[in-house]
């Protein structure tokens, strides 16, 4: 049973995407702010910084294109137009409480089944090729029982200008697995230049669009 005000949320678009540095900075742009939701704090103060998550963000392209890998904490945030508040738990413990749906934020990688000749987003294996961050925002809110749509909270018109954003400014990623054309749901970024280097362990290269596609 559900206590009073608890709260679940189902049915996730999700959005796995790679931009470079100077995209992530204009998306970066929409009024939105970014919360620790992923672990136990020290104190009440929940916000990421943009600057902080905009130089892990950096660091992390980079460190992708010298074919290191890295997870910036930061990437594993809630973006919210409204203020997420935080409850003590413990003598200097925090968490922060989710009282509305929120745009989840996760690092991103895929695997790529030879066999099936398939992209599988978001798992977390050694053999798995990291492709920048996952957006996701849920369809169904739960609260005491009742079932309600989305549709009418303050960061549904947030993630649809998010998505309307991706659409401008990315591609529909298009592998080549043996001269084969594989089409995935994942986004890169239109300023995207140079050659991902996890790719050619795996046999795979980028289908690259014409600059008008």
């Amino acid at each position: 049973m559900l206590q009073r005000n608890a709260f679940s949320v189902s049915k996730w678009l999700k959005h796995q995407v790679l931009l470079d540095t100077a995209e992530m900075e204009e998306l970066c742009r929409f009024p939105f702010k970014l919360y620790n939701v992923s672990q136990i704090l020290p104190s009440a103060d929940n916000e990421v910084s943009k600057k902080e998550f905009l130089d892990s963000y950096r660091d992390y392209i980079e460190q992708l294109k010298e074919g290191k890998v890295v997870t910036p904490r930061s990437f594993s945030c809630a973006i919210s137009v409204e203020e997420l508040h935080v409850e003590e738990i413990g003598p200097g413990k925090y968490m922060t409480k989710q009282r509305l749906p929120v745009i989840q934020m996760q690092p991103h990688r895929f695997f790529f089944s030879k066999i099936g000749k398939t992209i599988q987003p978001m798992v977390m294996s050694p053999e798995s090729i990291p492709w920048g961050i996952q957006f996701s925002y849920p369809q169904i809110f739960i609260r005491d029982g009742v079932f309600t749509k989305t549709t009418g909270f303050p960061n549904t018109e947030l993630f649809t200008n998010l998505m309307r954003w991706f659409r401008a400014h990315t591609h529909p990623t298009t592998f080549l697995y043996q001269e084969e054309k594989i089409s995935t749901p994942l986004r890169l970024g239109k300023n995207w230049k140079e050659d991902h280097p996890f790719l050619p362990t795996h046999n795979l290269g980028l289908y690259v669009y014409s600059k008008d596609a």
